[in-house]
C-alpha cells in the first residue's frame, strides 16, 4: 500500500471498504469464510489507519507519551484501562471542522482517577457511573465503572477558504 509522509496509509482500509460493499457483505448472505475474510480485511485496514491517525494526533497534541487506541469502547471495555494501577492520559479529538461538546465515557476498574485538561491546565469535573446490569449481561468482560466528563472540543483543523 502506498504510504504518505507519515509512513502509514489509508489505502488498505479504502480497498477493504470497497470489497465489503459487495452485495453479499451488505446483505449478510455470504458464506462464513467469506464474511471472515471481509472482517479480516477491515481489521487490517483499521489497524493501518490507526497508525496514521495516531501519528497525526501526536503532531497536534501536547501529549508526548505513547498513544494506544481503544477499539472496544462502545462495549464498556478497554484493555488500556483494565489495569487500574497506572495513570492514564486520554487524548480526545474532534475530526469535524466546527467545535462541539461531547460527554466522554471511559470504562474503568475503580473511581480513583482525575480528569485534567492538558491544554487549559485545569482539572475537570468527573462522575463515576456503575455499568448497567444489562451491559454486563451482554458483555461479561465489561469493566464495572465508567468515568464521564464533559469535553469542549475545538476542531482538529480549520476549514479552508479560497
Amino acid at each position: 500500500a502506498p504510504g504518505d509522509k507519515l509512513g502509514a496509509s489509508s489505502e488498505l482500509l479504502r480497498l477493504a471498504m470497497g470489497v465489503s460493499q459487495h452485495h453479499d457483505a451488505v446483505s449478510g448472505t455470504s458464506k462464513q469464510h467469506v464474511a471472515d475474510d471481509y472482517a479480516r480485511r477491515l481489521a487490517a485496514g483499521q489497524t493501518e489507519c490507526e497508525k496514521l491517525t495516531t501519528r497525526g494526533l501526536k503532531m497536534k497534541s501536547v501529549y508526548t507519551g505513547t498513544l494506544q487506541p481503544c477499539r472496544l469502547l462502545n462495549e464498556s471495555y478497554c484493555g488500556v484501562t483494565e489495569d487500574g494501577n497506572r495513570s492514564l492520559t486520554i487524548v480526545v479529538y474532534n475530526a469535524r471542522v466546527t467545535a462541539r461538546i461531547e460527554y466522554i465515557r471511559i470504562p474503568l476498574t475503580h473511581p480513583h482517577y482525575h480528569a485534567f485538561n492538558l491544554v487549559t491546565q485545569q482539572y475537570m469535573p468527573i462522575e463515576y457511573l456503575r455499568v448497567s446490569e444489562a451491559t454486563q449481561a451482554l458483555n461479561p468482560e465489561s469493566l464495572p465503572l465508567e468515568a464521564v466528563f464533559r469535553a469542549e472540543l475545538p476542531p482538529l483543523a480549520s476549514p479552508r477558504t479560497n
